[in-house]
C-alpha cells in the first residue's frame, strides 16, 4: 500500500475522550469489530502501551481475537512544529516495504492507525542482556543497510539531514526563549542554557562532526527503550515511532541509543554503556553493518562525539516540548539534564576527537614496550590554513618578486604567530621542545605523550594531532660495489648521459650555468672530485637531521643523486648548476616528516630554480600545502616514482600528485625498469610524467672523494630530469612550470620498448600513458620544444 493509498479519516481524537474517539477510527479500520460488539456482546479491549512523552498511544483488539491489535497513536500538542507528518507516513510506509516496520492502516486529523508488534519494550535490565542486545545491535544495522536513499537534488552524496532538523529545533528556541521569559530565565539560572550558547554549541559539534567520514543511512535517530519491541518466542526486535527518521550519521542512531539506557523519568547517564560492553555491542553492529573505510576503533570514536550530539539535540527539541506540549512532564528539567550532560561530554570528546585514530590506537597499543608512558612522534595542525596567503598575496601585484617573497614570507610568519602562539607558550612553561613550520603552520613533537596530546587538544585553534608521517628515500633496488676511480679511468661520458644526449647540449655552451637545483636526500659528500670542478657549486646547506653546520653525507644517496645532476667526470646532467642540499633523511635512509618539511621550508627561503626529491611513502595529502607554496614562490618541484612495481597504481606520494613532475625509470635499452612504479595515481590521475635513466647508474659515492657507485631505482631517474630541467632554464629562465613541463614531455622519446602491459586502460603504444608517462627524456628534444615556445611568446 502506497502512502497516497492509505484511507484518511475525517475524524479528530481527543485527550479527554481518548477511547471513545479512537473507537470511530476502528469503526473504519475494523468495522467488523464494531459489529461485533454491538451484534453479538464481544468486548472491544483497550490498554494504553505509554504515556509518552511526545505521543499518546493505546491498543485496541476484539476479546475473542487478542492477537489483532491496532494502535492509535494521538499527536502530542504542537508537535508538528518539529515532526513532518508527512515524512513520517511515507517513511512508515516505506519501512514496511521493506520489512523494516509496522503495516499503517489508516490516517485521521491528528494521529494515526497502525499495526501492533508483538512483544514487550526494552527495560533498563532488558537492554543489556546477552540475549537481547545483540539482536538489537543487528536490527539498527539492518535498517541502516536495508531503507534505500539517495543523495538530495544537486548534491553528489548523501548528507546528514540532522542539521536542518536542529536548526528547524533552535528557529523554534529563538522565538520561544524570547517571549517566554519564565522559562528562558529558568534555564539560564539552573542549566546555563541559552540561544546565545547552543548557537556555539551547534557550530561547534557540526564543525568537529562534519570534518569526519562517517557512514550516512537511514536513521531512526530516537531508539529509546520504549520504542524497541522485543519478541522473546521469535527472538527478534522491531523498532517502532520513526517521527525523527533522515538520512543521518549510523553513529547517532548508535550513541542515542546509547544514552537511553539512562532512562528517562529520571535519567542515570552513569548506566550509558561504556568500556567493554560498548566495544562488544558495536563489534556485534559491524558484524552485520560492515566495515569499508574504517576500523571499529575509529567507529567507536564517531560514537564518542555523536553521544554529546544526541544530547544537544534533545535539550533543544525539550525547549519546544517545555513550551508546548501539554503532557505532565518537567520537559524544562529534562532540557537541562540532556545539556548539562551535553557539556559534560563535548569537552573530553571535542579536545580526544583532535587526536588521530591511528594516534589514539598507538597510545593504547598493548605490544609495545615502554617502562613509562607510550609516547609518539606527533604533527600538531592548526585551524588557520596557509592557503589564506596564497589566496591573498598574489604576485602579480608586485613589481619585483623579491617584494612578493618578502610579503610571502612575512604573512606565513604573522599567520604561524597568531594561531600558534598559545601552544608555543604551553610548551615553553612545560619545557618540551618542539618545531613550528611556517610553511605549513604545524607543529611538530618528538615522544608526546597521550596526556600532553590531549592537553594540546584543548587548545582552540588545534585542529588535529595525528602521527608524524615516516617517509623513505626511494631505496636503491640494486646496488653494485663501490669502486674507486683512478684518473685513468674518469672523464668517460656514463651510457646514462648519453643516452639523453646531455653532450649536445654542452656543445651549445649550455651545461646548467646559472640555475640552482636545491635537493632534499641524506646529505652531500661536497669534497668528491666530481664536484671540485666548480667551487662556488653549493650556494647553501642546512641539515635537518643532526644540525651539523658542515655539509656530509652518512647514507651516499644524496650525493649519488647530486652527481647524476651536476657533477663532472662524465656523470652529471647539468655540470654547472648550483646547488642548494638539505638534508632530512638518515643514515637508514628513513626520512621523518619534520625533517622533510624543515628542508621545504629551507628551499622556500633560499628559492633555488626547483627541488630535486628522491623520496617518497603511500598515498597521501601531507606535501600538498608545500607543493602549492613552492610553486606561488617559482620553485619548481619534481620527484620520483617510487620502486614498487611491476604493479599498477604503485605511485607514491608526493610523485602522486597533478602539480609535480614525477619521473619513473628506464634501462639503457629503452625498456621500462620492472621496479617503476605506474600509475594510475590513487586518486585517478595518470602517472608518471615522464622516465628518465633509472637502472644501473653510475654516479659519485659518500665514502671517498673518489668513490663511485652504480645502483637503479627511480632515485636514480629523477635527478635526470632535474638535471635536464637545469638545462631548459639556463636556455630560458623565465619558463613557468606549465611551460617546462611542456617542453620535457614534447621532447620526449615515445618508441620505447613495449612491457606488454596496460595500466590505468592505457597501454605502451599510447602517449602519455601510465607506464612510460610521455616517454623517455631527451635533451636535444626538450631544448628545441624551448626554443619552439621561446619563439611562440615573443
Amino acid at each position: 500500500m502506497s502512502a497516497e493509498t492509505i484511507p484518511r479519516i475525517s475524524a479528530t481524537v481527543r485527550e479527554d475522550n481518548f477511547i471513545e474517539d479512537s473507537l470511530e477510527v476502528i469503526r473504519t479500520i475494523r468495522p467488523q469489530w464494531i459489529e461485533e460488539r454491538d451484534n453479538n456482546g464481544v468486548e472491544i479491549k483497550s490498554k494504553i502501551f505509554t504515556d509518552g512523552i511526545t505521543n499518546k498511544l493505546i491498543g485496541f483488539s476484539l476479546a475473542t481475537n487478542p492477537k489483532d491489535v491496532v494502535v492509535i497513536k494521538l499527536y502530542g500538542a504542537n508537535t508538528e512544529l518539529m515532526i513532518n507528518r508527512q515524512a513520517e507516513i511515507d517513511t512508515m510506509t516505506l519501512l514496511h516495504e521493506n520489512k523494516c516496520g509496522p503495516q499503517l492502516y489508516a490516517l485521521f486529523e491528528n494521529g494515526i492507525a497502525y499495526e501492533f508488534i508483538h512483544g514487550v519494550t526494552l527495560t533498563m535490565e532488558t537492554c543489556r542482556s546477552p540475549k537481547v542486545y545483540p539482536i538489537v545491535a543487528a536490527e539498527m544495522a539492518r535498517v541502516h543497510k536495508t531503507i534505500p536513499l539517495k543523495p538530495e537534488d544537486g548534491q553528489t552524496q548523501l548528507k546528514s539531514a540532522v542539521w536542518k532538523k536542529i536548526q528547524n529545533f533552535y528557529e523554534l528556541n529563538d522565538d520561544i526563549l524570547r517571549t517566554n521569559t519564565k522559562l528562558a530565565d529558568r534555564l539560564l539560572a539552573e542549566f546555563g542554557y541559552s540561544i546565545e550558547a547552543v548557537r556555539s554549541n551547534i557550530d561547534e559539534l557540526e564543525e568537529i562532526l562534519e570534518r569526519q567520514e562517517i557512514p550516512i543511512a537511514f536513521c531512526h535517530n530516537d531508539i529509546l527503550l520504549g520504542n524497541v519491541i522485543y519478541n522473546e518466542e521469535e527472538e527478534k526486535v522491531s523498532f517502532i515511532d520513526f517521527e525523527y527518521a533522515m538520512p543521518n550519521y549510523v553513529t547517532f542512531d548508535v550513541g542515542n541509543h546509547f544514552n537511553e539506557f539512562a532512562g528517562i523519568d529520571n535519567p542515570d547517564f552513569s548506566l550509558c554503556p561504556d568500556g567493554a560492553f560498548r566495544s562488544v555491542w558495536i563489534s556485534e553492529y559491524l558484524k552485520h553493518f560492515g566495515t569499508g573505510g574504517f576500523t571499529q576503533e575509529q567507529f567507536e570514536r564517531w560514537v564518542e562525539i555523536c553521544i554529546p550530539a544526541s544530547h544537544l539535540f534533545w535539550s533543544i527539541w525539550a525547549v519546544v516540548q517545555a513550551h508546548n506540549s501539554t503532557i505532565d512532564f518537567d520537559f524544562a528539567g529534562y532540557c537541562g539534564l540532556r545539556y548539562v550532560e551535553y557539556k559534560k561530554r563535548i569537552i573530553r570528546t571535542a579536545r580526544d576527537m583532535k587526536i588521530e585514530p591511528s594516534l589514539n590506537e598507538a597510545f593504547h597499543d598493548s605490544s609495545i614496550q615502554s617502562e613509562g608512558p607510550i609516547t609518539q612522534d606527533v604533527c600538531v595542525v592548526f585551524e588557520d590554513s596557509t592557503n589564506e596567503v596564497l589566496n591573498t598575496v598574489n604576485p602579480e601585484a608586485f613589481s619585483d618578486f623579491e617584494d612578493y617573497h618578502r610579503t610571502f614570507k612575512a604573512e606565513m610568519k604573522s599567520l604561524r604567530k597568531e594561531s600558534q602562539s598559545e601552544v608555543m607558550d604551553f610548551m615553553n612553561k612545560t619545557g618540551r621542545t618542539y618545531k613550528s613550520l611556517w610553511l605549513t603552520n604545524e607543529m611538530f613533537i618528538s615522544d608526546a605523550s597521550l596526556d600532553l596530546c590531549e592537553n594540546l587538544g584543548s587548545f582552540d585553534n588545534v585542529i588535529l594531532i595525528r602521527k608524524e608521517e615516516k617517509f623513505q628515500i626511494h631505496k636503491p633496488v640494486h646496488a653494485g660495489p663501490i669502486v674507486e676511480r683512478t684518473n685513468e679511468s674518469i672523464n668517460a661520458v656514463e651510457w646514462n648521459i648519453d643516452k639523453i644526449q646531455a653532450p649536445v647540449a654542452w656543445g651549445q655552451n649550455n651545461v646548467g650555468q646559472g640555475c640552482t637545483v636545491g635537493i632534499i636526500d641524506t646529505g652531500v659528500r661536497t669534497t668528491h672530485e666530481c664536484f671540485s670542478h666548480d667551487p662556488t657549486k653549493f650556494v647553501a646547506w642546512f641539515d635537518a637531521v643532526n644540525g651539523k653546520s658542515a655539509p656530509y653525507d652518512d647514507q651516499g644517496h644524496g650525493t649519488h643523486v647530486c652527481g647524476t645532476i651536476s657533477g663532472s667526470k662524465g656523470i652529471g646532467v647539468a655540470p654547472m648548476a648550483n646547488v642548494i642540499a638539505c638534508k632530512a633523511c638518515d643514515s637508514g635512509g628513513g626520512c621523518r616528516e619534520q625533517a622533510l618539511k624543515t628542508c621545504c621550508q629551507f628551499m622556500s627561503d633560499m628559492r633555488p630554480n626547483l627541488v630535486s626529491n628522491s623520496w617518497g611513502g603511500p598515498s597521501s595529502d601531507t606535501y600538498k600545502s608545500v607543493i602549492q607554496a613552492w610553486i606561488a614562490l617559482g620553485i619548481f618541484p619534481f620527484f620520483s616514482a617510487g620502486n614498487s612495481g611491476p604493479s599498477c597504481q604503485t605511485l607514491g606520494s608526493p610523485g602522486d600528485y597533478a602539480n609535480v613532475i614525477s619521473v619513473g625509470s628506464t634501462t639503457s635499452q629503452d625498456s621500462l625498469s620492472d621496479f617503476s612504479s605506474r600509475g594510475q595515481s590513487t586518486s585517478g590521475l595518470m602517472g608518471p610524467t615522464v622516465c628518465g635513466p633509472g637502472s644501473n647508474i653510475n654516479s659519485a659515492w659518500k665514502s671517498s672523494d673518489t668513490a663511485y657507485r652504480a645502483i637503479s631505482g627511480t632515485s636514480m631517474a629523477c635527478p635526470h630530469v632535474s638535471g635536464l630541467a637545469a638545462l631548459l632554464l639556463t636556455q630560458n629562465g623565465a619558463l613557468t612550470l606549465s611551460q617546462l613541463k611542456q617542453a620535457i614531455t614534447q621532447g620526449s622519446i615515445k618508441s620505447l620498448v613495449d612491457p606488454q602491459q596496460t595500466c590505468g586502460g592505457t597501454a605502451a603504444s599510447s602517449s602519455p600513458n601510465n607506464m612510460f608517462g610521455s616517454g623517455r627524456i631527451d635533451c636535444v628534444g626538450a631544448l628545441q620544444a624551448v626554443t619552439a615556445l621561446t619563439k611562440e611568446n615573443a
